[in-house]
């Protein structure tokens, strides 16, 4: 790990109590083919990795309590309501306080997040216990909340600032995307126009891997507060997710063409720098267009989930509930390497039968474990094809990470050997840090709806348990004229 295992410790406590909120960053991914993380070398200081997490820990959907009252409401008295009901300006007013302690206790996290990235241990120990009360001050705010809109609900249950209110509960608890989005849609249908219905509206959408409906509902957000910084935010996440850096960043210059705030600074900073690795990209995509010539695999997938609630213990059965194509362009001039080891697994029926371990809304799938094949899940994210490959990513002719891009998944340099991920969204943090060897060029929309959550609870920040997406098998459709044999060992990983 590359935290001191106090500091680590503490942080764990941190995640397990605090709320999850979006970023523009996008989480890290999880150690790969390698040791176990406790025993996992820590990579040199001057050669960061984005593939180092704490280990797994439960997501708000995980304790039970708030959610669970809120979705078993099934007698006259489960509100715990006797007196009058909430008006709508009350459960606002609500509302707004737990806006303001979520925001309190958001900043307290990341400054606590700040001294455990530099090691102050004591530092990340006082934040800990100031956020404590807070929480559970919180706590019991959302669960007085949680009595009134149920009520209210009762009693008004075409109320659109009750329908609205509801999906914020649903999403500060931990509710699923597909259970908040109706709330939310309902709310709009009846012309509410709150600036935070529509955030939240294309949080959600994003989540879901709905990027156009996500963009297009934090323009409204941005159009009813013009100056707010979470209607930019997801409206910048959104746009990046499908490579409309141009517009972003015109968008954000109109807006503020003054004095602009730090956090405009940063979105207005990512949007120019992802437009000129975007240039550059397409650029190379004419080429290859030219060129006509690079290898193809395609995927097939088959989408799966728990027939029944998974409770982590029990093996499950599983019901299939859709399946798809996906092509992939592989870069062979910029990733020698890579694609011919790449292409060797396909031809020999590596992939066959393995699963997408981890999938991530508005950031990435990750394959290509053969440890995905056995029954034992606590392994999902340790594998590979027993020897590594060597890193291309610092090859001048290395390629950036876009949407559809699919790259090596790895613990540390020269660790890559079959595990792969496939973006969803943009994703410049793996540049200079993960081989980009192809792109989806068909079947993007199949990805999209790869089950969302994680095969090991630890693997992964946060997600549900999941049976993992199938590929059914990996075929290759087109290649160069020439063998593709096993890459001889540069780096070997031993096991």
């Amino acid at each position: 790990m590359s935290l001191a295992l106090p500091i680590a410790a503490a942080l764990i406590v941190v995640y397990v109590w605090w709320p999850h909120t979006n970023k523009l960053a996008a989480p890290d991914l999880p150690n790969t083919q390698s040791e176990p993380a406790s025993q996992a070398a820590t990579p040199p200081d001057n050669s960061p990795s984005p593939h180092d997490l704490p280990p797994g820990h439960p997501g708000p959907s995980d304790s039970g309590s708030l959610l669970e009252q809120m979705t078993k409401e099934t007698g006259p008295d489960a509100a715990g309501q006797s007196g009058p009901v909430a008006t709508t300006a009350q459960l606002e007013s609500q509302y707004s306080i737990i806006a303001d302690s979520q925001e309190q206790l958001n900043k307290l996290r990341s400054e606590v997040a700040a001294a455990a990235q530099s090691k102050n241990k004591a530092a990340v120990q006082q934040g800990v216990e100031r956020g404590k009360p807070l929480m559970t001050l919180l706590n019991a705010r959302l669960a007085a909340f949680q009595k009134d809109l149920t009520a209210a609900r009762r009693a008004r249950p075409n109320d659109p600032v009750v329908q609205w209110l509801t999906g914020e509960l649903f999403m500060i608890v931990g509710g699923e995307p597909e259970d908040i989005l109706p709330y939310l849609n309902r709310a709009v249908a009846a012309h509410l126009d709150r600036p935070h219905l529509f955030v939240s509206l294309a949080k959600v959408e994003f989540d879901l891997n709905h990027f156009q409906e996500a963009y297009r509902d934090a323009a409204k957000a941005i159009a009813e507060a013009p100056k707010g910084e979470d209607a930019w935010e997801i409206y910048a996440r959104a746009g990046f997710a499908m490579e409309r850096f141009v517009d972003v960043l015109k968008n954000i210059d109109l807006a503020f063409p003054g004095d602009t705030p730090p956090w405009a600074t940063v979105i207005r900073r990512s949007a120019q720098q992802l437009q000129k690795s975007w240039m550059r990209e397409q650029s190379q995509r004419l080429r290859d267009q030219k060129k006509g010539d690079l290898p193809v695999v395609r995927f097939v997938v088959e989408h799966r989930k728990f027939a029944a609630p998974a409770d982590g213990n029990a093996a499950e059965s599983t019901k299939v509930v859709g399946r798809g194509n996906v092509d992939i362009e592989l870069f062979e001039d910029q990733a020698p390497a890579t694609v011919n080891n790449f292409v060797h697994l396909v031809e020999t029926g590596f992939y066959n039968g393995t699963s997408f371990y981890w999938a991530e809304a508005g950031h990435m799938v990750v394959g290509g474990d053969p440890n995905t094949k056995n029954a034992d899940p606590a392994d999902d994210g340790t594998g590979g094809p027993g020897y590594a490959i060597p890193d291309e990513f610092n090859l001048s002719s290395a390629r950036g990470h876009f949407r559809g891009t699919i790259s090596m998944a790895q613990n540390g340099p020269g660790r890559a050997g079959s595990q792969f991920f496939i973006t969803l969204v943009a994703a410049p943090e793996f540049d200079g840090n993960s081989t980009a060897f192809g792109r989806v060029i068909r079947g993007q929309d199949v990805l999209d709806q790869v089950t969302e959550g994680r095969t090991n609870h630890d693997v992964g920040e946060f997600g549900k348990i999941i049976p993992g997406d199938l590929i059914v098998r990996a075929e290759v459709v087109r290649k160069r004229p020439h063998a593709y044999v096993a890459t001889k060992l540069t780096s070997p990983t031993k096991r």
